[in-house]
């Protein structure tokens, strides 16, 4: 691999995890959400689709938190899939023919960010 390609690549991901880290408030209330999936329990006396409605705003804080992150940025994001059950969210961002996945941990305390 070309030492340009892993720089940038470097590079990329520490301005992504800096990036993360100034948007504190929506990885915790994306940690919130996780916990309250693994939390759901149903008890018929909720709306039918409360886990689901959930899952929707906990994607949706998702998408927020991962555009906000990448706005400084020339990369954009392509998709995401968020796991509550791990409180991880998979993201795959691009920048033209260069197209990088990582992963995205939220806890109590913070986060932690993985290149795939």
């Amino acid at each position: 691999m070309n030492n340009n390609i892993i720089e940038e690549s470097h590079e990329v991901f520490e301005q992504l995890e800096n990036s993360i880290a100034n948007e504190e408030r929506l990885v915790l209330r994306l940690q919130s959400f996780c916990e309250e999936v693994l939390n759901f329990e149903d008890d018929c006396t909720e709306v039918e689709d409360r886990e689901a409605d959930i899952l929707e705003k906990a994607s949706k804080i998702a998408n927020k938190l991962l555009k906000n992150s990448l706005n400084e940025s020339d990369y954009e994001l392509i998709s995401h899939k968020i796991y509550p059950v791990e409180s991880k969210v998979q993201f795959k961002i691009s920048k033209d023919d260069d197209e990088q996945a990582f992963i995205l941990k939220v806890e109590n305390d913070g986060f932690e960010l993985e290149q795939v």
